[in-house]
């Protein structure tokens, strides 16, 4: 018997040794990923093969263009997903910047058209006033209009964030803050020496010039051309600048809204659910349900949304959530984000928990309210009839 028992002692001891050093060669071992990238790169097309050509295009571009940051460890997952952010961001720059060529050449457009409408003696004025305003936008703009316009312009993921344009000249009233006009960005110097900000300076700058043409088509043979070039400056320096700002630029218009609490969020929820279930990573849908959640009171259930978000942004594309959303969740956790409709003096209880399942139930009950003045609900106790009640009566709510 005792016997018996000292073998199965060994034999369990046997069996945790074995169990041990298995999980220490597991911890030991690469991850599945690295092994993978390393598999991936030992397989990449040799400099012979390439030099055959590739008419195909099967062989150029594969993991071996990836830039790795550290030669002694080689590729890692973290390189690649480095890659594919700057790639996502090199897209929307080549995109940005080419709209912004076709909105350049606009301008030779309206110098034509223009001098098509002028008698032939004042066709060589109106051309020289378009090209030279061009000029004369560009310059002013480049001193101080795009600070003006674009100076507290930072969080645009699209393009980066543009973090270094974070300048906007705020007044106080009515205990909100609003934004005037920026201040970063003159002579593009100092910190907004940046890709990004150059890359929104031209997509800018493109139509405040359009804005600079105006006025030479509608004054076309009634003005001097001293006088364009004074309504080039004001207009590129101040006129659209300011305007730019207050719309485009996060300034006082761009917040009229969300600073007055203007709007019901409730009513975009469903929809804005449905998008985001389909486009679980586009983030401006995100931010708008995070938004329109906040609205309707409902902070919990949009913290639940970035969080989903998050999770599938890194399960996707390996990356973190944009400057923009996360400075929008941050605002939802000080209670800064919307005024919740809840606000409003009402006799229904608190929402404690989410009321899910029932939504085919609350559209009969709306129904039969809309045709009878008074309903009642019946049914044994327990059967939650007070909280279809109150749900009911609280999408009913103005």
């Amino acid at each position: 018997m005792r016997i018996a028992r000292i073998t199965s002692s060994l034999c369990l001891l046997a069996m945790l040794l074995v169990a041990g050093a298995g999980i220490v060669a597991r911890a030991d071992a690469p991850s599945a990923s690295a092994a993978e990238l390393k598999t991936a790169a030992g397989a990449a097309p040799t400099t012979a093969t390439l030099a055959n050509g590739d008419p195909g295009g099967s062989l150029t571009g594969t993991v071996s263009d990836v830039p790795v940051g550290d030669a002694k460890v080689g590729l890692t997952l973290g390189d690649v997903a480095n890659q594919v952010g700057q790639n996502k961001i090199g897209i929307n720059f080549t995109w940005t910047l080419v709209t912004g060529f076709l909105v350049m050449f606009m301008q030779a457009g309206f110098a034509m058209v223009e001098a098509g409408l002028c008698r032939v003696k004042n066709a060589n004025h109106t051309y020289m006033m378009n090209f030279f305003v061009y000029g004369c936008g560009l310059f002013a703009y480049w001193i101080v209009g795009f600070a003006i316009q674009m100076g507290g312009a930072a969080g645009n993921g699209n393009l980066g964030g543009l973090q270094s344009l974070n300048g906007e000249h705020l007044i106080s009233l009515f205990g909100t803050n609003w934004g005037v006009f920026g201040q970063n960005g003159m002579f593009l110097a100092g910190h907004t020496y940046d890709v990004g900000v150059m890359v929104i300076f031209l997509f800018q700058m493109v139509f405040m010039d359009t804005t600079v043409t105006i006025p030479t088509g509608a004054m076309a043979e009634r003005v001097k051309y001293s006088a364009v070039v004074l309504t080039s400056f004001f207009i590129s320096m101040v006129f659209y600048p300011l305007y730019g700002n207050w719309v485009w630029g996060g300034g006082w218009l761009a917040t009229l809204g969300s600073n007055f609490g203007l709007g019901h969020g409730a009513e975009l929820v469903a929809e804005l659910t449905d998008l985001v279930a389909a486009h679980p990573v586009r983030e401006r849908l995100v931010a708008a349900l995070m938004r329109a959640l906040a609205a309707a009171g409902r902070g919990t259930d949009a913290l639940l949304v970035y969080q989903n978000t998050r999770e599938a942004l890194a399960d996707a594309l390996g990356v973190d959530p944009s400057p923009e959303l996360s400075a929008l969740h941050v605002a939802l956790l000080r209670g800064e984000l919307g005024r919740p409709e809840e606000d409003r003096k009402t006799n229904l209880r608190a929402e404690l928990t989410s009321f899910v399942g029932k939504d085919a139930d609350v559209a009969a009950v709306r129904a039969l309210i809309a045709e009878h003045r008074l309903t009642t609900l019946i049914g044994p106790g327990g059967a939650g009839k007070t909280r279809l009640a109150t749900e009911t009566a609280r999408t009913l709510l103005d």
